[in-house]
């Protein structure tokens, strides 16, 4: 049985950049990585189960997609940064 991951990704829109992973039930998140585009990634960041992840979108204003991936699931979120 799957079960739906409980993590959220917000301010989405972005003015700043700056993103914070909410992860309230703390899976264990092995890998967070940002890609353009272009499918570049740009963005990425190793293991933890904090509560609260911050990550830094490039200066670049524009549609970047999030992937965070647990032993269990990948969720990709779409985020804008303006």
């Amino acid at each position: 049985e799957e079960t739906t991951l409980n993590i959220g990704v917000y301010p989405n829109p972005s003015r700043d950049g700056i993103i914070y992973i909410n992860n309230p039930d703390r899976h264990v998140i092995d890998q967070v990585q940002v890609f353009d585009l272009n499918g570049r990634l740009v963005y990425t960041v190793g293991r933890n189960s904090d509560e609260l992840t911050t990550i830094q979108l490039p200066d670049e204003k524009g549609l970047y997609l999030i992937v965070i991936l647990t032993e269990e699931q990948r969720l990709i979120e779409k985020v804008t940064r303006y």
